[in-house]
């Protein structure tokens, strides 16, 4: 049996109900994998989801309230609509954190996880090792690293009782203290776990996999998707760091990716391929589209890149310090969680036909986009 243990930025990946996370409960299932998530890591967890939830429902309720002078010069009913969808979010705010706490407990149990409680004696060797600058610390009296120093010592024990673990986790530097460990084995996603020797068979099933890798299948599902270019839902992501955001050349803020559409997309492919149940399975998908990204940079730096060859910004705002919003077109690569299920028998799936399918919804599908980059700035 493989010992895992999930780090908080693997948790914030994935959430309790990915693709990846049902895949783990099958293996959980079958008795092969044991979770194991320091009490720490948890509460980082919920107490992030919550305040997540509250300030998004917090810019809504600012965005209700920016709209009432205008709302009640058209009518009062508008008006009073838009008090009940204040009143609303507040019952939500009120009881997020009762339901942030009921589904990480629903989902400890139906994993079976186990959640490891620092002993007391740790609490002394913690806060020698804070004052020492020894152990996770970088330093003497490094605040910052309490939280790992106990995740370590959380680790170290359970070492004790179970022996070797395979830590998942995106943490740097934390990564970088266990790699000391050789009892200890990182990894940075559940993918690259579920690669894992004697786990690769288990969850593959060689038919099916041969037939969603194949070139017909990706063929089809292009061309499904120039017919039917709203299939999968709109993307959108903003954020001050992007993938490739140096290629904009100059600095950008608030950068926006999105997709509209799904009927222009070139270069798809398809790996991984998993099996959830047996009629639903995961694939990761990555494809290239030719797409507007948006951002904010000053005046000054907008001018830069009006003289660069080959670019054509489009600046369509500007405020009175001086910065500019920015549209610009763009080839930008995505990376997706691809859920590929049949509603029938694999075997009566017509897989000459399989364009057919997916318009019959023999075949439906979904996607996760997670990763998305920019590949090129052009014209």
């Amino acid at each position: 049996m493989y010992n895992i243990v999930l780090d908080t930025n693997i948790l914030h990946q994935e959430g309790l109900h990915s693709n990846d996370m049902s895949i783990l409960k099958n293996l959980v299932d079958a008795k092969l994998v044991c979770v194991h998530i320091p009490s720490i890591i948890a509460q980082e967890f919920i107490t992030k989801r919550i305040t997540s939830v509250k300030e998004e429902n917090l810019k809504i309720i600012k965005a209700l309230e920016a709209i009432e002078k205008e709302g009640r010069r058209i009518n009062t009913v508008l008006y009073g609509e838009r008090q009940n969808f204040i009143d609303q979010i507040g019952i939500i705010n009120e009881s997020i954190e009762e339901r942030a706490n009921l589904s990480f407990e629903k989902w400890v149990k139906d994993f079976k996880v186990n959640i490891l409680h620092p002993q007391q004696e740790s609490f002394s060797q913690v806060f020698n090792d804070y004052f020492s600058g020894e152990g996770v610390f970088r330093q003497v009296k490094a605040r910052d690293d309490i939280p790992d120093a106990f995740i370590n010592i959380c680790l170290e024990s359970l070492i004790e009782s179970v022996g070797r673990l395979i830590v998942i986790i995106k943490d740097e530097r934390l990564k970088k203290h266990l790699d000391k460990n050789t009892e200890i084995k990182t990894l940075t996603g559940l993918r690259e776990f579920f690669n894992e020797n004697g786990l690769e068979k288990t969850l593959a099933n060689d038919r099916i996999t041969k037939f969603i890798l194949s070139e017909e299948f990706s063929h089809n599902l292009v061309a499904f998707l120039d017919a039917e270019p709203h299939y999968f839902d709109y993307f959108n992501e903003e954020s001050d760091s992007v993938h490739g955001d140096t290629l904009i050349g100059v600095r950008a803020y608030n950068i926006n990716i999105e997709i509209e559409s799904y009927d222009s997309i070139e270069n798809l492919q398809l790996s991984d391929v998993r099996e959830i149940s047996p009629n639903k399975f995961s694939a990761i998908c990555s494809f290239t589209v030719d797409s507007s990204i948006g951002y904010v940079t000053d005046y000054g730096s907008y001018l830069d890149v009006t003289k660069m060859p080959d670019r054509n910004p489009d600046c369509w705002s500007v405020n009175g310090d001086g910065w500019c919003d920015i549209i610009e077109a763009a080839r930008l690569k995505f990376l997706g969680d691809l859920t590929i299920e049949f509603s029938k028998e694999y075997d009566q799936i017509d897989k000459i036909n399989i364009i057919n399918e997916l318009f019959e919804k023999g075949i439906i599908m979904s996607m996760n986009i997670f990763n998305s980059q920019i590949e090129e700035m052009i014209q």
